[in-house]
């Protein structure tokens, strides 16, 4: 359910999805119709864009999610459970001040700040242990942003864009990301764009930090993935439709 007014907006939606697993992974039984696994979506965010001159315009906005992962194994001398719990929540503010008139210069800021909540768990219960547990991985961390683009279009055939986003992680890898893109056009006839940015990504709670025992370990000092990327892209209409 999505809904906006008058500078207003928000949403809610929830997804569950629940699957058979007949290729029998980590060795469970061939074919079992016992082998299943579920994902549960809760997500919930409201937000409110207004123009507070002729030139600055901000947007605000919050969220919430809730998110569950399970799945159940049927192994020859038992079954196994995967419990995945994670929690996150924050808001975000922006604003774009338009230095020029006319969209030929605009500047545009703003922060985030997130903070999640993750608890996995790894089962197997036996005839004098029903309840008992090989692994319980509770982590909590947060992640904070700020990031800052200028848009400019001096001429009517040229405009740019530049950018930069510095992000904190407050357990794993800070980074900072720079980002910049340069227009020419001739209306529709022409043109050409060179792109140029660096992202990363850091690993999930699962890829760090969870370990049941058996097949998987923990591994925090893993690294983030990176990249740089280059595009060069010209286009032509060689004649008018």
């Amino acid at each position: 359910m999505v809904g906006a007014y008058a500078g207003a907006f928000a949403q809610v939606r929830f997804y569950r999805r629940e699957r058979t697993l007949p290729f029998a992974p980590y060795g469970t039984v061939i074919g079992s119709p016992d082998n299943t696994a579920a994902d549960t979506l809760g997500m919930l965010e409201g937000g409110y864009t207004r123009e507070l001159s002729s030139r600055l315009t901000a947007t605000a906005r919050l969220y919430a999610n809730a998110y569950r992962y399970r799945d159940r194994l049927v192994l020859d001398d038992g079954t196994f459970t995967d419990i995945g719990d994670s929690r996150w929540g924050g808001g975000e503010a922006r604003g774009r001040y338009a230095v020029l008139d006319g969209d030929r210069l605009g500047v545009t800021a703003g922060a985030e700040v997130t903070f999640i909540s993750t608890h996995s768990q790894a089962l197997r219960p036996t005839a004098r242990r029903p309840t008992s547990r090989w692994s319980r991985c509770p982590r909590d961390f947060n992640l904070a942003g700020l990031y800052t683009e200028i848009d400019a279009k001096p001429l009517p055939w040229l405009a740019l864009t530049a950018g930069v986003r510095a992000d904190r992680h407050s357990v794993l890898e800070d980074r900072v990301s720079p980002r910049a893109a340069l227009f020419v056009s001739a209306g529709d006839r022409y043109g050409a764009k060179l792109l140029y940015a660096e992202g990363f990504r850091n690993p999930s709670a699962y890829e760090a930090f969870f370990e049941d025992g058996v097949d998987f370990i923990a591994q925090p000092d893993i690294g983030a993935e990176t990249i740089r990327s280059y595009e060069a892209v010209v286009w032509a209409r060689p004649r008018r439709a």
